[in-house]
């Protein structure tokens, strides 16, 4: 975002009052902003200043960093650290209340609470299945590799 603020002021300090946008996303999903001079601004400024896109994810970006950083911190999620995390990324308040209420009422078991775990049949008959599967893709990835390798 900040890149747009930047372009948007340098726009400003051309004479460009008034800027069309438009908001979209790729192929990939990632969401995009185009902005341009609007049609009261002169063609021959306008000219100067084609469509810029500027990408809109950053915030995801950066809240899956802070989620991150706090997951795999030695003393986990505390409501302290995301109370930091909010000081320092306000645009995220919403969505770092979600993760803290997520956390605290879907809290990982402990190692001593999945120890203590005894799976029925069918959870075990299931995970014999997945097994299965994943040595057969992990097989077949083997196997494509091979291949890659004797043709390169």
């Amino acid at each position: 975002m900040s890149d747009f603020l930047i372009s948007a002021a340098r726009l400003q300090d051309a004479g460009v009052c008034s800027l069309w946008v438009s908001l979209g996303s790729d192929k990939e999903g990632t969401r995009l902003m185009h902005v341009s001079p609007d049609s009261t601004t002169p063609p021959e400024l306008a000219a100067r200043y084609p469509t810029r896109t500027f990408e809109l994810c950053g915030t995801d970006r950066v809240l899956e960093r802070v989620k991150d950083d706090m997951l795999y911190s030695d003393d986990g999620v505390t409501k302290e650290k995301v109370m930091a995390a909010i000081e320092a990324h306000p645009l995220l308040r919403d969505d770092l209340c979600a993760f803290l209420a997520d956390w605290t009422l879907l809290k990982m078991p402990s190692d001593e609470e999945v120890a203590e775990y005894e799976p029925t049949d069918c959870e075990l008959a299931s995970g014999a299945v997945m097994a299965d599967k994943l040595k057969a893709m992990l097989h077949g990835m083997d196997i494509a590799r091979r291949a890659a390798a004797r043709t390169a």
